[in-house]
């Protein structure tokens, strides 16, 4: 595997495997700025990729300054801060409130000058301060506690007597929840050894990469922040605030910066393969007015020494070059043609190649070409392309002797969560007709933008669709809500397009429902009398054409001969009738169809994950494109409309025109 370097950001590559999934290849890149008011310059000086946890005064028993990018996916944003808190105006004061303001995070610690509580218990004013370190050191701790380098609460004995108290304290009304503080959680701190759990002895904090991660691994034992300084996600324009952690700003409110890296993979039959570097560290250093922003891309290998070349460019306008502009910009180093290397050991960083900054390994841990020096020339600028704009979520996919794909750098977006990042996403249907328009929408034209065109329309139209599935922002229940507010204040209504991901669960049929029920019971009714009645009454009732369009009374028969047979102690599973009767209708496909405007629709329910579930009505041609499952997770394109149905409680509905669904390829 080769790694070339395009970018002045400093560039590694980290060779891991896990358990049943082989071998990944993560590739990570790290970006310095100036800690400045609104956008923050590129500073001149890049601090590197670490490759183990820096400790302050480089003890490994102080608490962690700074920690190690050497991490093969954090399921979560990190959001760091380390240094001092600053009294306002360098004006000394015993006390003051630091803050911490981003995306989903809004932090704020006491901090208090030097105490002591003396042996009759009396704890003496504290003294005045311009600056005060926020190192664990000074936080509430002990031995055996979630800090182990922090002070008692009760306050550290000294040879006097006295006892020196904590620095650091929670805001009033605000409890801590693990080690108190705005910094890194070294790896070897309990609310991250946890996460090991039964892998806890035999795991390497250092050199882990040495063997395959165990499957079952929490992989939130990477994220170093405390855990109400982990977000979903990190986007170009996010505000951050900090109150009193700048020695020259009180007050110190900067926006993520548009420079981003971007990395593309070339295989040894000529694919080219786009490689979504997700930002997942946002690390501050009070003190140096410096921040830093790390990312990380997974790729999925066909072995360790699998011939393989990744390219890794960076961008200063938030618009993502082409695979075009990045070769181009290779051809411009003067990099050779593709060439095989394996096998070579790692022996740390070669020297570069003439202009080029090159690494070729296929075993060992890291890849690490060291990065160019800082010429703004090399950062891709594309404002000259105004007809053709990538944004900030868009993924270009394109081609160079053969076909290329999109590769996910984590899951999702999503934005969601903990499982290795070889998250999968299938198109299952588009509505008839509706393709082109979904691809053409204004907020997602952009990702599909400049895509190399195919001789195969479907083709091409459901590489498109799968495009905007996977990389498109996802919508919540309110903006689903105020975008049907909106539309309803115009005439004639539209109803507006959404872009939704959640939990699919298909209705099944409440008159099917009872027919499976009745089939399930029948074997076990032979020695039953009362029960053998039952069913007969209910064989009776089946025949009755009236009951087709009568759901509550078929879902109360239902639930009375499942109360009645669960009733008598059979020794059977518990909800065996209900498991039994929710596969025969699975598998038979058996959904609850509605008529709604003028078609026929397929019933289900979206769980967004707030606490209700949306009507979603499918194409009823859909339904034998549905995998065989009582739920799915999903990223949907729909039509949101108002309740159509006067027996629904939920205030909208949706049509569903695009429907895509998602997993875990072990899973």
């Amino acid at each position: 595997m080769e790694v070339l370097s395009l970018t002045p950001l400093p560039v590694a590559a980290l060779l891991w495997s896990a358990e049943q999934r082989g071998w990944s290849l993560t590739v990570i890149c790290k970006a310095t700025f100036d800690l400045v008011p609104g956008a923050l310059p590129l500073a001149s000086d890049q601090i590197p990729i670490h490759r183990g946890d820096r400790h302050w005064n480089d003890d490994a028993k102080k608490s962690v300054y700074a920690p190690s990018d050497l991490a093969p996916f954090k399921p979560r944003v990190d959001v760091l801060v380390v240094g001092h808190a600053y009294a306002p105006g360098a004006l000394p004061r015993a006390s003051l409130t630091a803050s911490l303001s981003a995306r989903g995070i809004d932090k704020r610690l006491v901090v208090r000058g030097a105490r002591v509580r003396d042996e009759a218990g009396n704890v003496g004013p504290a003294a005045s301060f311009k600056r005060m370190p926020l190192h664990y050191e000074g936080a509430p701790g002990g031995a055996d506690s979630e800090n182990p380098v922090g002070i008692p609460i009760e306050g550290q004995l000294e040879a006097d007597g006295a006892a020196t108290l904590p620095s650091l304290e929670p805001s009033p009304g605000r409890t801590a929840e693990g080690p108190l503080g705005f910094g890194p959680i070294a790896a070897t701190w309990p609310s991250r050894l946890g996460k090991l759990g039964r892998h806890h002895e035999g795991w390497s904090h250092t050199t882990w990469y040495e063997r395959a991660i165990p499957r079952e691994l929490d992989l939130g034992y990477f994220n170093a922040a405390p855990n109400d300084q982990q977000i979903e996600r990190l986007s170009p324009g996010d505000e951050i605030i900090l109150e009193n952690l700048n020695r020259d700003h009180p007050r110190l409110v900067f926006t993520i910066p548009a420079v981003e890296p971007v990395a593309y993979v070339e295989r040894a039959a000529g694919e080219a393969e786009l490689l979504t570097l997700r930002c997942d560290t946002l690390w501050i250093d009070t003190d140096e007015q410096t921040c830093t922003l790390t990312w990380r891309g997974q790729l999925r290998l066909h072995g360790p020494r699998e011939s393989a070349r990744c390219l890794v460019a960076s961008t200063s306008t938030g618009e993502r070059p082409s695979w075009d502009e990045v070769d181009a910009l290779r051809a411009s180093c003067d990099v050779p043609a593709f060439v095989d290397r394996s096998p070579i050991s790692l022996g740390g960083p070669t020297e570069p190649i003439g202009k080029q900054l090159h690494v070729s390994v296929v075993a060992g841990p890291i890849i690490e070409p060291a990065p160019r020096s800082l010429d703004s020339s090399l950062l891709v600028d594309r404002h000259d392309d105004e007809d053709d704009p990538i944004g900030d979520q868009a993924v270009r996919s394109t081609r160079r002797r053969g076909r290329a794909r999109t590769l996910i750098g984590g899951p999702g977006a999503a934005e969601e969560a903990t499982p290795l990042p070889t998250a999968w996403l299938k198109l299952l249907f588009v509505a008839k007709g509706h393709g082109p328009r979904l691809i053409q929408h204004a907020p997602w034209r952009h990702l599909t933008a400049g895509t190399p065109p195919l001789r195969d329309d479907k083709v091409q139209q459901r590489r498109s669709l799968e495009t905007i599935l996977r990389h498109a922002e996802s919508a919540d229940a309110a903006t689903v809500e105020a975008l049907l507010h909106d539309a309803a204040a115009r005439l004639p209504f539209e109803a507006p397009l959404v872009l939704l991901e959640g939990q699919l669960t298909p209705t099944m049929d409440a008159l099917e429902r009872l027919r499976a029920t009745v089939t399930t019971i029948t074997a076990f009714a032979q020695d039953d009398e009362e029960l053998r009645q039952l069913l007969d009454a209910t064989r009776e009732l089946l025949d009755l054409h009236w009951l087709e369009s009568a759901d509550g009374i078929a879902e109360e028969l239902s639930a009375r001969l499942v109360e009645r047979f669960e009733g008598r102690g059979r020794g059977l599973p518990p909800d065996f009738v209900t498991a039994q009767s929710e596969r025969i209708l699975v598998q038979e496909r058996k959904l609850r169809r509605r008529r709604l405007w003028g078609e026929d629709w397929l019933r289900c329910g979206l769980d967004l994950g707030e606490g209700s579930s949306v009507p979603t009505y499918l194409p009823a041609a859909a339904v034998e494109r549905l995998p065989l499952a009582p739920r799915l997770s999903v990223r949907l394109i729909a039509e949101a409309d108002m309740r159509e149905d006067a027996y629904e409680s939920h205030p909208f509905c949706l049509r569903a025109l695009c429907l895509g669904s998602m997993g875990d390829v072990a899973g």
